[in-house]
C-alpha cells in the first residue's frame, strides 16, 4: 500500500510566489519562522506552476531552506464562460482544487489565507465550507485596503466589489485576521474579531540578509545613490523626481535609481511624463526587473532606501515591506511617515524623515543627507540593522501561538 504523507499542521495558500518573484515572498518566509517558532510546522501552496530545480523534493514538492511549498497553478484553456465562472464563483480554484483532493488533511489545524486583489470572497466562502467539514481553522492576512479611486478601473468593477465584501463582511466571519498595521488590527477589534498584528516579517536568518562586507561604501565625498524598489504605483514619484532634481539643482550630487519598475511605467505616473524624466538626465537610472540572486546585492549599494507616500486610508492599512528589507541590509530609509513607521523609524537614527509630503521638503532632506558626516551615517547604518531585528519572523512565535493554538 502506497505511504501518504501528512500535511503540515499550518498551510498558507493565496496570490503569491514563493521563494521569491513578489512582495509577498520575504514577508512569507518570515511568517513561516514566526509559525515554527511556535512549535507548529508549516508549508506553502504557491500560486505558480513550477518550482525551483534545486527545491526540488523526492515526493514532487519543494523545500527551500527546510520550507516545504507545492506549486498549485495549472494551465486551463477553458473558454470565457468558464473563466467567469472562476472569477464569480472560484469555480475550480486551483487552490482549492489541491486542498480538497490531497489526503489525509487530519493533520492540519489551520490554513491561512493570502489573498488578491480579485475573486477572493468566493474562494474564502467556498474554503470556510471545505475548512468547515474537516474542522479546520481558517485565518486570513489583511496587508491593506485599497482605495480604488487612487487606481482608476485598475482591477474593474467586480475586483472592487470584491475587495470591500471580503474585508467588510467575510473577514470577521472567519477564525481570525492577521493585520499588518495598527489601523487594520483597530478595524477589526471593533467588530470582536480576532486579531494578531503582524508587521512585515523577514527570516533573518536567510543568509540573503547577511551584511554585504565586500560591498563598495554606499556614500562618500557627499555623493547620494537613492534607490526606490518594487511597484510604483504608491509612490508620488513626481514629487520625488521633482524633489531630486531640484536637489542637483542647487549641488547635490544625487542619483535616483529605481529597481523592479521601468522608465517607461514611471513615465506613465501621475505627473510625471517623458519631459520630466528627460530632464532628469543622468540623475534617474532604472535597473527593471533583475534575478533575485541580484537583487539585495542593488538594494545594499543603496545609500538610502526612498519611500514618499500620501497619507491617507490606503498608506494608514498597509505597512511598506520593503523598509524592513532595507533595513536588514543596512540601508537607512529616506522617507516621510505613514502608517505605523513612527514606531519603527527615527529622524538621524535609522532614516531622514521629510516632515511633510512636498518638493521642497524631500529636497531639503536630500541636502541634509549629502551633509552627514561619514561617521553619522555609519552609526545610521548599524542602527538600522538593529532595527531590522524587531521585523524577525522568530520574535513573533507567541503571537501565533496565541492566534492559532490558543483559538482551537
Amino acid at each position: 500500500m502506497k505511504r501518504v504523507s501528512l500535511l503540515p499542521e499550518v498551510l498558507i495558500l493565496g496570490a503569491f510566489s514563493f521563494p521569491e518573484g513578489c512582495a509577498a515572498s520575504n514577508n512569507l518566509r518570515g511568517h513561516v519562522r514566526a509559525i515554527q517558532s511556535a512549535g507548529l510546522s508549516v508549508g506553502l501552496l504557491a500560486d505558480q506552476s513550477k518550482g525551483r530545480e534545486a527545491d526540488k523534493q523526492p515526493d514532487g514538492s519543494f523545500a527551500y531552506c527546510g520550507i516545504p511549498y507545492w506549486v498549485v497553478r495549472r494551465v486551463h484553456p477553458y473558454p470565457h464562460l468558464h473563466r467567469l465562472l472562476n472569477i464569480l464563483l472560484a469555480w475550480r480554484d486551483d487552490h482549492l482544487t489541491w486542498v480538497a483532493e490531497r489526503r489525509p488533511l487530519a493533520g492540519v489545524k489551520a490554513i491561512l489565507v493570502y489573498p488578491s486583489t480579485s475573486r477572493t470572497v468566493p474562494l474564502i466562502l467556498r474554503l470556510r465550507n471545505l475548512c468547515r467539514r474537516h474542522n479546520i481553522k481558517l485565518f486570513i492576512y489583511v496587508v491593506e485596503w485599497h482605495e480604488p479611486e487612487r487606481y482608476g478601473m485598475r482591477w474593474g468593477v467586480l475586483g472592487r466589489a470584491d475587495g470591500e465584501v471580503q474585508r467588510r463582511w467575510v473577514n470577521p466571519r472567519l477564525h481570525g485576521v492577521l493585520c499588518i498595521s495598527e489601523y487594520l488590527q483597530a478595524y477589526y477589534r471593533a467588530k470582536g474579531v480576532r486579531t494578531a498584528l503582524l508587521p512585515p516579517l523577514l527570516d533573518l536568518s536567510d543568509a540573503m540578509w547577511t551584511p554585504l562586507a565586500s560591498r563598495p561604501e554606499p556614500m562618500r565625498n557627499g555623493k547620494l545613490k537613492i534607490i526606490f524598489s518594487g511597484s510604483p504605483i504608491r509612490e508620488r514619484h513626481d514629487l520625488i523626481l521633482r524633489a531630486v532634481l531640484e536637489a542637483r539643482c542647487h549641488g547635490t550630487d544625487v542619483v535616483l535609481e529605481y529597481l523592479g519598475c521601468t522608465r517607461d511605467a514611471i513615465a506613465t505616473m501621475r505627473g510625471v511624463g517623458e519631459d520630466l524624466l528627460q530632464q532628469m538626465g543622468d540623475g534617474v537610472r532604472f535597473f527593471g526587473w533583475v534575478p533575485f540572486e541580484a537583487l539585495t546585492g542593488i538594494l545594499a549599494s543603496a545609500s538610502f532606501g526612498l519611500l514618499f507616500r500620501e497619507d491617507s486610508k490606503w498608506s494608514k492599512a498597509c505597512f511598506p515591506s520593503k523598509v524592513p528589507e532595507f533595513l536588514a541590509l543596512g540601508v537607512p530609509l529616506l522617507c516621510n511617515i505613514t502608517s505605523d513607521l513612527h514606531q519603527y523609524l527615527k529622524d538621524g537614527v535609522n532614516a531622514l524623515i521629510a516632515s511633510e509630503l512636498s518638493v521642497d521638503c524631500l529636497a531639503a532632506t536630500l541636502r541634509r543627507a549629502s551633509t552627514l558626516t561619514t561617521e553619522h551615517y555609519q552609526q545610521m547604518r548599524a542602527a538600522a540593522r538593529t532595527t531590522a531585528q524587531a521585523f524577525d519572523g522568530r520574535r513573533f512565535g507567541q503571537t501565533y501561538r496565541d492566534l492559532l493554538v490558543q483559538s482551537a
